[in-house]
């Protein structure tokens, strides 16, 4: 049972979930829990894990070695932080998946990214040693990326050409450091990619290394300039490959036909290490930091989370009823002592958005269940107060203030998925009223209806049956939607 405290203050009614009365004065608190993540935010797996918020509220740092937390209170010390230090009026995200990784988080830093200046050259023979470090490209070009002409994704326009040789510096101060480097390139027709004169990547061009005049086997087209996402090849062991100090990245980007029409190259390289200078990666790369995980998970339908201090005082509670999909429940600034739900969650940042007291656990009530029909109806729907207001859709997406308001019967006249919910100020629906209604005689025959909105299934970010903007142009296409891991909201009737 979800226990709470209402608060009056005039005419404006606060929700609170039980705190721990220790929590009020703690400097260290549970500041947002997500036990539902769908969207909201990926580990660096890719994976949708739950998530929880720690916020240090004090005005001094604080070592977090020591603290602990657990959905269990005969468990209190189930996961524990190791050394690291919360600085004060900051936030730290971290997964409830039951991974188990306690050591300190790193992050990716893009250290080429789109817009960099390069050197570049457009050959006329082949050049010995031009893909190493020690080679004089003072006499090449500078310009910055993309580097191409004819499709008007290009920062530096240069004539057509059958090839292009790129070259860019860059610095790594502790290679031990590097857990992971993901070279990323948009590119048109094929390349191949190197560091420090080492292949890290190629696509849609032979030859080792090519030569100048290489066509590609095949035609391929740019994808940022019409909405999609560069591709994305892992390097293994980065530190074989980078070195201390100055290293280059050098590409080469070749066309599939002599008087093509474009080419197109905008390269990317991040790095996963301990926070170092940098500037964080684009989200079109959807890189994600790889951040403390507990050995423990999050229940949706009901569950608790504890927050102790080292010396094993519950610093912070509370208990989850049930939430939904990429919802969650944390305190808004300033405020400690109460929590609110909020239907667009910040992960790692301050819950400026819009917060709700409670879920709207009534329902709509419907004049007809669902089922079959012979002939045409009105569909009637109703709550318990009058003044409610209903909204309602038909074409399989959740209802919401932008849905059409009910305001007089539904005319039923073919197939038809009714989902409605009922909208109160300060309150969020819980779950909307499905009732599907199926038209002429089925010959006794049980009926199975799935509905769900059409965007979980064809939108292009986050759709399950489409490729996505990660996948490879090349069959069967990985990196695709449907490649991850994924689970979508769905309502299933069976009429009998």
């Amino acid at each position: 049972m979800r226990l709470k405290q209402l608060l009056t203050y005039g005419s404006t009614v606060l929700f609170a979930l039980f705190v721990n009365t220790a929590a009020i004065f703690s400097q260290v608190v549970i500041n947002e829990v997500c036990a539902s993540n769908s969207t909201t935010v990926s580990d660096h797996e890719g994976e949708s894990a739950d998530w929880i918020e720690i916020f240090n509220a004090g005005e001094n740092p604080v070592d977090l070695e020591g603290y602990c937390l657990s959905d269990d209170h005969s468990s209190l010390s189930k996961w524990c932080f190791p050394q690291y230090t919360l600085q004060p009026d900051s936030y730290l995200l971290l997964f409830a998946s039951g991974k188990d990784i306690n050591s300190p988080p790193s992050v990716w830093k893009s250290v080429i990214q789109e817009g960099d200046t390069w050197r570049y050259l457009l050959p006329a023979s082949n050049i010995s040693g031009w893909r190493d470090t020690g080679f004089d490209d003072a006499d090449w070009e500078t310009g910055p990326s993309g580097i191409g002409y004819g499709d008007g994704d290009d920062a530096t326009v240069i004539p057509p050409t059958i090839s292009l040789y790129m070259r860019k510096s860059f610095s790594v101060e502790d290679v031990s450091a590097i857990e992971a480097a993901v070279f990323h390139i948009d590119y048109d027709d094929g390349f191949v990619a190197y560091i420090n004169g080492v292949e890290i990547a190629r696509a849609n061009l032979n030859g080792t290394p090519p030569d100048y005049n290489a066509l590609t086997p095949n035609g391929r087209e740019a994808q940022m300039y019409s909405g999609g996402a560069p591709e994305r090849y892992d390097i293994s062991d980065p530190q074989g490959i980078f070195r201390e100090g100055e290293n280059v990245l050098a590409v080469e980007v070749h066309n599939h036909t002599e008087g093509s029409s474009d080419l197109t190259s905008i390269p990317f390289l991040s790095l996963l290490s301990q926070p170092f200078p940098g500037p964080p990666p684009p989200a079109i790369l959807r890189l994600e930091n790889r951040l403390f995980h507990t050995n423990f998970r999050l229940d949706a339908d009901g569950d608790s989370l504890y927050l102790t201090d080292p010396g094993g005082t519950v610093a912070d509670s509370l208990v989850i009823e049930w939430q939904a999909k990429d919802h969650s429940f944390g305190r808004v600034p300033g405020v400690l002592s109460d929590r609110y739900l909020f239907e667009t969650p910040t992960p790692g940042a301050p819950n400026h958005t819009t917060a709700y007291i409670d879920y709207m656990h009534e329902q709509p009530q419907f004049s007809k269940p669902g089922g079959r029909f012979q002939t045409a109806f009105q569909l009637s729907l109703s709550s318990s107060d009058p003044g409610d207001s209903i909204y309602f859709t038909t074409n399989g997406s959740e209802p919401n203030g932008g849905s059409q308001r009910y305001t007089s019967p539904i005319d039923i006249t073919g197939g038809t998925v009714v989902k409605a919910a009922i909208l109160k100020a300060g309150y969020l629906p819980v779950r909307p009223a499905v009732h599907t209604y199926i038209p002429g005689n089925h010959a006794g025959l049980t009926v199975i209806s799935v509905s769900t909105d059409e965007d979980n299934f064809w939108d292009h970010d986050h759709g399950i049956y489409v490729r996505g903007p990660a996948a490879s142009n090349n069959f069967p296409y990985f990196g695709a939607n449907f490649w991850n891991d994924w689970e979508r909201p769905v309502h299933v009737e069976m009429y009998d």
